[in-house]
């Protein structure tokens, strides 16, 4: 598990939410694959800081 960080502000019927993931910026391995060239199994890791940003108008 990574730690995210989230915070929203909500004015009136508009809300603006900023999520951002893996703020540890931890390498973790997301999935293995087998390369068809080199015949040999390599992994793929998460990217590192994700920022989200959601507008949100509800009426």
């Amino acid at each position: 598990m990574q730690p995210s960080l989230s915070a929203d502000v909500l004015i009136g019927t508009q809300t603006l939410e900023l999520d951002i993931q893996n703020i540890s910026n931890a390498q973790s391995v997301v999935y293995d694959y087998r390369h068809p060239n080199k015949e040999i199994i390599e992994e793929g890791y998460q990217w590192a800081l994700s920022p989200v940003i959601n507008y949100r108008i509800e009426f």
